[in-house]
């Protein structure tokens, strides 16, 4: 059985643990991945990893967690530096695509990884509550529809587009992705080409687009967002 004294050590621990997991989820995959790599990678013990984790999947859950609580908070922020309205649909996404894209290995686990093992919905669950949240608030954007539903397809529709992007050539520029994608999904909902427009230069503005920084090694070109 799992060891449940204290772990010998201070410090490896914990963080050590999902570090090391993350980069071999998402270099190697979840199933081909074992506890004994892992914690050969963390420098670690079995006995300390099962002191913090029940099993794989437990730092697989711990891994997702920490990459989407970040990005959840991240579009907490941003949303609360808008107005209410479709300019705050438009910015979460902008956000939330750019967030999760930051770090790619981390990106490959919520997008891929994640899924694969059954663990899909824990990976959208943050999000869609959110969106439903806003549909809630706003029900004349869903038609009749339930908040829910509606904020599980449409964050469903994003997922989907973000994962096939992973490893398209050239790499996508996420706040530039994030922008088409809240545009398409904006029209999705029935909203006319000139207020969607608006909404996205106001998410724009308080975001200041044209400043995205370049990833090391990789030069593309700047459109204008005007």
């Amino acid at each position: 059985m799992p060891n449940r004294t204290a772990p010998t050590t201070a410090k490896p621990n914990r963080e050590r643990f999902i570090r090391a997991a993350s980069h071999r989820f998402a270099t190697q995959g979840y199933a081909a991945t074992t506890t004994r790599e892992i914690v050969a990678d963390a420098e670690s013990s079995m006995g300390n990893l099962y002191f913090y984790f029940k099993d794989k999947e437990g730092i697989l859950r711990a891994v997702l967690d920490e990459a989407t609580r970040e990005a959840a908070r991240t579009i907490d922020e941003a949303i609360g530096r808008v107005a209410p309205g479709p300019a705050q649909l438009a910015i979460a996404v902008i956000v939330g695509v750019e967030s999760l894209l930051a770090e790619p290995e981390l990106a490959r686990i919520v997008f891929v990884e994640a899924p694969r093992s059954g663990l899909r919905a824990e990976a959208i669950a943050p999000f869609s509550d959110r969106v439903q949240r806003f549909f809630e608030s706003a029900p004349d954007l869903v038609e009749g529809v339930a908040p829910g539903i509606a904020a599980g397809a449409w964050v469903g529709a994003i997922w989907q587009a973000v994962e096939g992007q992973l490893d398209a050539t050239p790499e996508p520029v996420p706040r530039e992705l994030g922008r088409e994608l809240a545009r398409w999904n904006l029209r999705a909902t029935g909203l006319s080409a000139d207020i969607v427009d608006r909404a996205l230069q106001d998410a724009m503005a308080v975001l200041d687009l044209t400043a995205e920084p370049d990833r090391p090694g990789r030069t593309h070109a700047r459109k204008d967002h005007s």
